[in-house]
This record gives C-alpha cells, sequence and structure tokens, in this order.
C-alpha cells in the first residue's frame, strides 16, 4: 500500500476555528456589500447570487466603477446559469466538483473571455 493511501487514514478536513471555515482573513470578512459579508456571499448559490446582483441599488447606479464590477459578475453568474451550475456555491472547492462541472467550468470561462473571431467545437463523449 504506498504510503500516501497508509496515511490518508489519519488525515481529515477541519474547518478553522478562527474563521469558521469561510478562508478568509478577518479583513476582508470585516467588507460587506449591501450589508452581506463576502463570506456569506460566496456560500450561496449561483442562481442566488445572481438575483443578488441583478437586485437595483444606488450605490452601484452611481459609482462607474461599481456598475462596471458588477455588469462583469453578473455576465460571469449568467454564463454558470446558463451551463447549469446554478445550484453550486461560490466557495465549493474545486476538487468537489464532478468532472462535467469542471469542464462546464472552463466552458464558461471560455464563454466569458473577449475573444473574437474564435470557433468553439463541443463534442459530446461516446461511449
Amino acid at each position: 500500500m504506498p504510503v500516501r493511501v497508509f496515511l490518508s487514514r489519519y488525515r481529515a478536513y477541519v474547518a478553522c476555528a478562527a474563521c469558521g471555515g469561510s478562508r478568509y482573513q478577518p479583513a476582508t470578512r470585516r467588507y460587506r456589500l449591501r450589508g452581506v459579508t463576502l463570506d456569506v456571499l460566496c456560500s450561496w448559490s449561483i442562481a442566488r447570487c445572481l438575483v443578488f446582483f441583478n437586485d437595483p441599488w444606488p450605490e452601484r447606479d452611481q459609482d462607474p466603477a461599481a456598475s462596471l464590477l458588477a455588469a462583469e459578475i453578473r455576465q460571469r453568474l449568467e454564463f454558470l446559469c446558463a451551463v447549469g451550475l446554478d445550484y453550486l456555491s461560490l466557495d465549493r472547492q474545486s476538487r468537489t466538483l464532478s468532472g462535467g462541472e469542471v469542464q462546464r467550468v472552463h466552458l464558461t470561462r471560455a464563454l466569458g473571455s473577449a475573444l473574437v473571431n474564435v470557433l468553439y467545437v463541443l463534442d459530446e463523449p461516446s461511449v
């Protein structure tokens, strides 16, 4: 038996007591967007985050930089919803995604890039 497999019996993932498993520093957890902290926002599903960013809020509409950033976030979230990943949460570790979910995340990254004159050939795997 390989040592790595043998030692994996004694390894466990434990949530940090300081951050509650959010993996954010205290300074990052202090920031709020419309009263919601970043760790709470990332624990929501992609569909819920899209609703949050689609809701009107005056600060975003008054600041051009915030408006541009919110539009980019909305676009990425819409791509993820379009490929059927709306049930995932943003704080989910990538190692826990299935192979199909990882492929769809890569697809949304390609669709979200500003490439022009690009042809995408998508093929279903044959069994």
